[in-house]
């Protein structure tokens, strides 16, 4: 669905500049930001994505931690 919205200027570019570090829409960003604050619970995505230097990444929908890896290695 197409809409219109007011915002401050601040709110706009944060918003700009987090939808385009996660590499989605504005439009996108903001259902997303939406959902999660009314509690709506987002799929995880497990996707392959190159990066700018050419490096092949699994991105699995949030970052993993130090402490995660050190007990996947431990494993």
């Amino acid at each position: 669905m197409r809409t219109t919205i007011d915002m401050d200027q601040q709110s706009y570019r944060l918003a700009k500049a987090i939808a385009a570090q996660k590499g989605v829409s504005m439009g996108k960003f903001i259902a997303e930001a939406v959902q999660a604050y009314c509690g709506v619970e987002q799929p995880t995505e497990s996707t392959f994505v190159r990066t700018k230097d050419g490096i092949l990444t699994l991105r699995i929908g949030r970052p993993i931690t130090p402490e995660e890896v050190t007990e996947l290695i431990d494993e």
